[in-house]
Formats: C-alpha cells, sequence, structure tokens
C-alpha cells in the first residue's frame, strides 16, 4: 500500500472548523476539497472540455457509483480551548477588526495520502504540492489567512522567495500546465497560463497581519481598487474571489503569494481590473510573475 505522511504547520490563523463553530479542526474533508479544487486547476491547464474534467477527476477521487484512488488521513489538533486563539479576522479595520477563535500558528496536524490501490495517483501529489505553494485552509483563505507550511516526503522545499518560485514553477511544469494551446476563457478556474497569474512577493514582512493589512489598505480597500471590489468576489450572491491571496513562510519573513484565475461566466468581474490589481501587486510586493498573466 503506498503511503505519503506529511507535516502540516500552520502559519497563519486557520478559522478551519465543521458544522460546530467552536469546535475547530483540521478536517480531511476540507483537505480533500483543497486537493480536488487544485486537480481540477491542473486538468483544465490541458483540457477545459467539462466532460474530461469530470472524466480525469473521477480517476483520481472517485464519484458516488466508484470509489477514490486515494485516502486523506488527517490526525488533527484535539482542538478544545487551550488550543484555540482569539484572532482578528479583518485586521485593516482599525475599530471593528472582528476577534474570532482560530487555529493559532506553529499548531500541527500529520497529513497523509494513502493509495487505496497500487501507487497514490501523479496528479493527486501535483495537487498537494501545488495547494502547498499557492493555497489555504478555511474561511479567508483567500486573504492571507489559513497559510500553512507543508513539510516531510516529497513536499515541495524553498529556502527563499527565489526557490519558492522555482519551486512553483517546476510543480506546474511537472503537472502538465505548460500547454502550446490558447482556448477560450475557460468555465471554471483553471492554471492554463493564457488563464492563471502567480507572483512571488520579495518583500517579507515580519508578522503575517502586517502583510493582511498592506494587501487591504494599500491595494484591494485603496482609491483605485475599492470602488470595484466586484471584481474580487462578492457575497449577495456568493462568489468566490477569483484572486488567492496568501503567505508563506521562509525563516521569520512572510512573503505574499498571489494567484489570479480567470474563469467565465461572471458579468461583475472585469477582468482588466484584475489585471491592473496583480500589476499594482507585482510593483506593490516587488513581486516576480512565476506564472501566466493576461
Amino acid at each position: 500500500m503506498d503511503r505519503k505522511v506529511y507535516t502540516l504547520r500552520v502559519v497563519s490563523p486557520m478559522f478551519s472548523n465543521g458544522a460546530d463553530p467552536g469546535a475547530l479542526e483540521v478536517r480531511a474533508t476540507a483537505v480533500r476539497g483543497q486537493l480536488r479544487y487544485w486537480l481540477r486547476a491542473i486538468i483544465g491547464a490541458q483540457n477545459a472540455e467539462l466532460k474530461h474534467l469530470w472524466s480525469k477527476e473521477s480517476e483520481v477521487f472517485g464519484t458516488t457509483e466508484q470509489g477514490s484512488r486515494v485516502a486523506v488521513r488527517v490526525y488533527p489538533i484535539a482542538v478544545g480551548s487551550q488550543y484555540v486563539k482569539q484572532s482578528k479576522i479583518l485586521p485593516h479595520r482599525e475599530h471593528r477588526p472582528l476577534p474570532s477563535l482560530a487555529i493559532p500558528p506553529d499548531w500541527e496536524v500529520s497529513l497523509e495520502l494513502v493509495a487505496r490501490k497500487g501507487a497514490l495517483p501523479e496528479r493527486a501529489l501535483h495537487a498537494l504540492h501545488l495547494w502547498s505553494l499557492l493555497g489555504g485552509l478555511g474561511k479567508r483563505s483567500r486573504r492571507m489567512f489559513g497559510a500553512f507550511k507543508l513539510s516531510g516526503g516529497d513536499a515541495p522545499r524553498y529556502n527563499s522567495p527565489d526557490e519558492l518560485a522555482e519551486a512553483i514553477r517546476k510543480t506546474l511544469k511537472d503537472a502538465g500546465c505548460q500547454v502550446n494551446t490558447s482556448p477560450d476563457i475557460p468555465e471554471f478556474p483553471t492554471l492554463h497560463p493564457k488563464h492563471s497569474w502567480i507572483i512571488v512577493g520579495r518583500r517579507g514582512y515580519d508578522d503575517y497581519e502586517d502583510a493582511v493589512i498592506s494587501l487591504f489598505r494599500d491595494l484591494l480597500r485603496s482609491p483605485k481598487f475599492r470602488p470595484n471590489q466586484d471584481s474580487f468576489g462578492g457575497i449577495r450572491p456568493r462568489r468566490s474571489s477569483p484572486l488567492i491571496a496568501q503567505l508563506r513562510q521562509i525563516g521569520d519573513k512572510y512573503y505574499p503569494v498571489l494567484t489570479a484565475l480567470r474563469a467565465k461566466p461572471d458579468s461583475k468581474i472585469n477582468w482588466n481590473v484584475v489585471r491592473d490589481f496583480m500589476e499594482a501587486a507585482t510593483r506593490h510586493f516587488d513581486a516576480e510573475k512565476v506564472w501566466g498573466g493576461w
């Protein structure tokens, strides 16, 4: 039985829970959801037809009619009051930062991927690696919360922003995202280089909260972008942001990693605004464009 074991260490407060808001935990179902998301983004870079996506995703994670080839197991923090801290979910708001319970930085959980038969599918590992480089977990994970560091096994390693950028490039290429075709804007988020954009900041922050505040005050809530908030997700109706803003800790510094994924249909998103934002973020965070752009 093929199995890989990793350690997931929380980097910025993680607002992750089940049905009970007070029972915070890193859940296997939540991790599995993230792996599916990034797997779809990989598959869509190669072929964005929905039938193809469904077929290839089902080969890895199964359907209601066939079992998954991969079991995801998490040995979570035994969360009680002593394991939870109050964190500001909106730290950029001086008078209303909304303190909320969160799993604090430096807590660790064990994460296992186990093949139910044969070897672990490479695509499952590619999805895991990309999630560990670009994504987060829990509420506000597209706004620098729920960041984590994955270590052990074949987890990507990096000791500088340049090494982080190279790890992202290598993982994308190993996953087969460097396609030559130029399809129309896809119906779901993909890592096709014509419809995705990834930057890695070289400007390190002493604290995760400083990075979050800078993201909002200097960029998202700046006079240039505040009038265009609909291009960055919405509440009524609920729409996920096309921007995934995350952090990666290297040494004692926190470095921004921003990913924009272009998809349709969404008449409220102005992709020129998202383009202008990514260009502004590149300058603000002294960032390197690692992938894509439009």
